[in-house]
């Protein structure tokens, strides 16, 4: 007589906990995972988020379902070349922070400032990927989301 398989374990869908105890139940879950390093999604998952705040490397957000945003604050790394990481920007001798949005760029020849086009602005929308690592950390905790960019943002000298 062979043993039967221990049945795997399923992580609950978003439909099972519905069915079970209503959306507050899964907003509760939700909130309760977001600053666990190893209870987010699987890597490569898309969310969905408002934007609440900016800093130089990352942003602050909250989850969107549609018509409100809901649970705690989910922190979201701003992509590569957004960061305010001199080692970022090889062709720059330095990279001076102005504000979030606005940094002066010098390569030896020149300064330029640069401004983030289009700008980031409070309940914009943030699409973010679960990764496995971005290299922002935030109080010595890496971040595991990260802005895909699907606004395209990008740095852009700032007109005169």
């Amino acid at each position: 007589m062979s043993n039967p398989r221990p049945p795997q374990y399923r992580p609950p869908t978003m439909r099972d906990l519905m069915q079970v105890d209503g959306l507050s139940r899964v907003r509760e879950q939700e909130t309760a995972k977001i600053n666990h390093a190893d209870a987010y999604p699987t890597p490569g998952r898309i969310e969905h988020l408002r934007l609440v705040t900016e800093a130089n490397d990352h942003l602050v957000c909250k989850r969107f379902d549609g018509s409100a945003n809901f649970g705690a604050d989910v922190l979201v790394a701003k992509p590569y070349q957004l960061r305010h990481v001199l080692a970022n920007y090889p062709q720059l001798t330095d990279l001076t922070t102005i504000e979030v949005y606005e940094v002066e760029a010098e390569d030896g020849d020149g300064e330029e400032r640069w401004v983030v086009v289009p700008a980031y602005h409070a309940a914009c929308d943030i699409y973010a990927a679960t990764v496995t690592h971005t290299g922002v950390l935030v109080a010595d905790v890496e971040l595991r989301m990260i802005d895909i960019n699907a606004d395209g943002r990008a740095w852009a000298e700032e007109a005169s």
